[in-house]
């Protein structure tokens, strides 16, 4: 009877507390934007009590009803929020309470439920106490706007623009100085090769905020200097969550229409082939390579039969785009008094882009084209050395997966997330090629490639409070592997005249077949370690700690060519890629006549490479005065690379050229010395000051002796082992105003200075598709750039907000002697050259301008965004090979979203991407010349529809 008695009781006491409704809240001293350990939170009421650990969190569980709460803490002014309402099993949050300073004149502050739920506001007080000049969009913000992904919502930021739908830029330096982190942790992205991650594999609601760091302080990793972008997801969810996304998009004359496609593996959809387009040769065959025809050995005709028959580009009905997500998340509070939270995410997306002719609209066609200087100096108009146009079709399959775990108690918290990534890119093309200057032809060509990317990464995270939080210990472990695999990209090429097919070496080249791999495996390690005390009776903080990253790469690239002997005795070609592969055509030991595979081992396309990087650093953030905070850091960082390899000339002839194993291509030392200073003017805005050194190091890639060809523009990148670091010098200011509701107005001038700056240019007059990263002459950059986040309510518009920014950005290159004489020798009558020219990657204004339509209580939410960035120098030309630059591209995008439901838990949405209906361009530019193409393609006007449910 007992043991009934107790388990009813139990029962009723579970039952009584899951009718219970739960008040969470996290509490910030207003001053400092730093969470309150041990605050008091209580119900007057009811007695009801609760202290916040040391993330400045509380829980209380009431039964359902009205109450009024208090925080409380010693020497702060007490807040009341009245009419706070609880309901059975629901939560109700307040992530952003804020306690000011208690004196004789305040000493309570009372406002109403309703005000206080605004995590923008939460993100513009942690900006207004910021030590550095940041910027950043919380995911209140992402909700309002639409947002889909990371990569959407960024763009909102003062100074930042993204490239490709996918990677940041800040102040319009590109991404050799911009740097992206996970969690405050080095993950690389789906391009190892790229400082940024890829910010549109974020789903928005798994995201706390993203916050971009515009001056380095000594705890901050050194190798950046337009920005870092710091991507914080969700680690305690406020309340449960789940939420259920799918979209449809549809671009015309791109979707529902006759495209381009190839046979694939079972698993394409998946992001990944089944074992389709695996290199059929056994190692033997790979290393030693295949046998010629004039050994009269079968086995050449055994092993040309075994690569796929497929190298032609078919016709095929181009999909919409589509995309489907979930996610979800909680915290519980467990008995013993720890708190576990937990996020889940799975994401699915397939995209597919058509470049090709809409009816007889040759523009919408994709272009890669190589110009050239003539021989004459009174020759002004550029000259086509070869060129390229036709359709192309791109169908990108991506999935991502994430799992947070996270528990806590007062004063230990522990992280544990794991996120895949999964990417599959099919391209096919079909071009019109030629060549005029040397070589003259034309000729017909088909692409088809496939390239599998892939990404495993885990953070361990541990946080400490010890001695009421006056002493904090944060680690952090990041282990990734990630792996590129460009599986059987095929090309092929006929010279075309007189209606007949040739394949013609000395032309259009031997039809290719390339296998490239790519294996890394990074370690990123950090600790920190913070002590609060005092300087002259003032609050101040000493901050140190060391950090430790290890990458490992393995590259290889296989290449093998169809070759052709005694074609002439064979029916004549159709221009069908796949006759070369048929029975017909394959050369065989009877007829000795066809087509057959050839291919070595190229020691110098392969390549080992270790990057090591420690750092450690000291620094203090301390009071003046009551208006004056001073922040003081030294970092240094030892940083080594590593690098296995050969040059072309060692692997065409052993014991002639270069042969490195596990040499020291790149060791320094360096010592970045920071200083900021943040003067108060008033309690609504600051005065802000930074000095600090950067550096921007060389990728494996680029300080290697590879040959990377890109079979679909014929660009060729030519590694470079003589690049050393580019030092960077960086001053910043800025003034802030703060209004009421989250409304901000800044302004804000910056200007660096780059020694040995490294840059893409063209390798030589005499192969204008090859391109080298090279230092160049030292560069300065110095801009301007003006934010206003602003409601409208002046004007009688309550429900609208402007939020822009404005950047101005001056540059300039001292060119070096080489480049100077190089430029000098091939002018043009009358064109004067100059010391100076633009630096490359850098746009020299950005606009971006936003209208946000907000009415909560009608469930309306929507958006008119604008975006664009100024002509910039793309690659820099040598010799007789003219300047690239990227044309500005007008982006204008609409958005509107419904929620409706009891709840508000459903919502649809539709949206307008590329209103303007631009097109992406890349020109060459030349004294007195007409400007052609270097690449243009058009991405269409997308008409997007959404669903969203949210529990």
């Amino acid at each position: 009877m007992k043991i009934k008695a107790l388990f009813t009781a139990l029962l009723f006491s579970v039952l009584s507390y899951a009718q219970n409704g739960i008040i969470r809240g996290t509490v910030y001293e207003d001053e400092t934007s730093e969470a309150l350990f041990y605050a008091n939170a209580q119900i007057p009421s009811t007695g009801a009590v609760a202290f916040t650990d040391f993330d400045g969190n509380f829980e209380l569980s009431l039964e359902p009803g009205t109450y009024d709460l208090e925080i409380s803490f010693l020497g702060l002014a007490t807040l009341t929020i009245s009419d706070v309402k609880v309901e059975a099993g629901k939560v109700t949050a307040f992530e952003n309470l804020r306690l000011m300073p208690s004196t004789n004149e305040l000493m309570t502050v009372t406002v109403t439920a309703s005000a206080m739920r605004n995590t923008e506001s939460a993100l513009l007080d942690v900006k207004r106490k910021s030590v550095t000049v940041m910027d950043g969009i919380s995911a209140q913000n992402f909700k309002r706007v639409g947002d889909g992904n990371a990569a959407a919502a960024v763009t909102r930021v003062p100074g930042v623009s993204i490239q490709g739908g996918k990677y940041v830029f800040v102040r319009g330096l590109g991404d050799r100085y911009t740097k992206t982190q996970l969690m405050s942790m080095d993950i690389p992205g789906l391009d190892p090769d790229r400082n940024s991650l890829q910010m549109d594999i974020f789903p928005t609601n798994i995201l706390q905020n993203i916050v971009v760091l515009k001056t380095l302080t000594a705890d901050l990793p050194a190798d950046f200097s337009g920005g870092l972008v710091n991507i914080e997801l969700v680690d305690f969810p406020t309340k449960k969550t789940l939420n259920i996304s799918s979209s449809l998009g549809y671009t015309p004359g791109m979707h529902l229409v006759q495209g381009l496609g190839h046979q694939g593996s079972m698993t394409d959809f998946l992001g990944f082939d089944s074992g389709f387009r695996t290199n059929p040769l056994s190692s033997q065959y790979i290393y030693s390579g295949i046998p010629n025809p004039a050994l009269d050995d079968p086995t050449t005709t055994e092993l040309t039969q075994s690569f796929a028959p497929v190298l032609a580009a078919q016709s095929r009905l181009m999909p919409v785009n589509g995309s489907l997500g979930i996610s979800g998340g909680n915290q519980i509070k467990k008995d013993n008094g720890k708190t576990i939270g937990y996020n889940g995410s799975f994401s699915y997306k397939a995209n597919t882009n058509f470049f090709g002719s809409m009816g007889s609209d040759s523009t919408r066609m994709y272009e890669q084209n190589f110009y050239r200087k003539g021989n004459l100096p009174n020759q002004y108009n550029l000259l086509a050395d070869r060129t390229q146009k036709g359709s192309l079709a791109v169908n990108n399959v991506f999935m991502s997966g994430l799992f947070g775990y996270s528990i806590k108690d007062d004063n230990d918290k522990y992280r544990f997330t794991l996120m895949h990534l999964q990417n599959g890119e099919t391209r096919t093309g079909r071009f019109i090629e030629t060549a005029s200057i040397e070589n003259s032809f034309e000729g017909l060509r088909d692409n088809l490639e496939y390239s599998e990317r892939s990404i495993t990464s885990a953070l361990f995270n541990g946080q400490h409070s010890r001695k009421d939080n006056d002493l904090k210990i944060d680690w952090r472990i990041a282990p990734t592997f990630s792996r590129i695999a460009d599986k059987d990209i095929r090309s092929t090429s006929f010279r075309t005249e007189d209606n007949a097919f040739v394949i013609a070496p000395g032309e259009t080249g031997f039809p290719n077949r390339i296998w490239r791999n790519l294996n890394e495996f990074n370690l990123s390690n950090r600790i920190d370690v913070t002590r609060n005390h005092e300087v002259r009776g003032r609050d101040a903080k000493f901050k140190y700690g060391a950090s430790y990253t290890f990458k490992y790469r393995d590259y290889e690239i296989l290449r093998y060519q169809l070759r052709t002997k005694s074609m002439g005795d064979l029916p004549s070609l159709s221009g069908n890629a796949d006759d070369l592969l048929s029975d017909e055509y394959i050369w065989n030991v009877g007829t000795d006549a066809g087509t057959y595979y050839s291919g070595n081992y190229e020691a110098n396309n392969a390549y080992q490479g270790i990057q090591s990087n420690f750092g450690a650093y000291v620094n203090e953030e301390f009071s003046m005065n009551a208006l004056m905070k001073v922040v003081v850091g030294l970092r240094l960082e030892r940083y080594d690379q590593f690098y296995t390899g050969v040059d072309q000339q060692e692997a065409a002839a052993p014991g002639t050229g270069l042969n490195y194993y596990w040499e020291p291509v790149l060791n320094n030392f360096n010592l970045f010395p920071t200083a900021n200073f943040i003067y108060s003017v008033n309690e609504n805005s600051n005065l802000r000051l930074g000095a600090f050194r950067t550096v921007a190091r060389p990728s494996f890639k680029e300080k290697s002796a590879a040959q990377i060809e890109d079979v679909l523009t014929g660009i060729t990148f030519i590694g470079n082992l003589d690049l050393q670091n580019t030092i960077i010098s960086n001053l910043d200011a800025r003034y802030e105003y703060f209004f009421e509701g989250g409304q901000t107005v800044a302004l804000s001038g910056f200007y660096k200075y780059f020694q040995n700056p490294i840059e893409l240019v063209a390798y030589s007059a005499a192969a204008p598709s090859n391109f080298q990263p090279r230092n160049v002459g030292n560069a300065t950059v110095a801009g301007v750039e003006f934010e206003l986040r602003k409601n409208l309510g002046f004007v009688g518009l309550n429900n609208f907000e402007v939020n822009s920014n404005f950047s101005y950005i001056y540059s300039a290159v001292t060119r070096d002697s080489a480049e100077y004489a190089a430029r000098v020798a091939s002018a043009r009558t009358g064109e004067v050259i100059s010391e100076l020219r633009p630096m490359q990657g850098q746009s020299p204004y950005m606009v971006n301008v936003g209208l946000n339509y907000n009415d909560p209580k009608k469930g309306w939410q929507g958006g008119l965004f604008y975006n664009v960035q100024g002509e910039k120098l793309y690659i820099v030309g040598v010799a007789d090979n003219p300047d690239v630059y990227e044309v500005p591209f007008q982006s204008l995008n609409f958005n509107l979203m419904k929620t409706f439901g009891e709840d508000r838990q459903y919502q649809m949405g539709f949206g307008i991407n590329n209103i303007l209906d631009d097109t992406r361009d890349r020109i060459f530019v030349s004294y007195e010349s007409f400007s052609p193409y270097f690449s243009r393609w058009a991405p269409g006007r997308t008409f997007k529809l959404t669903f969203r449910y949210s529990l």
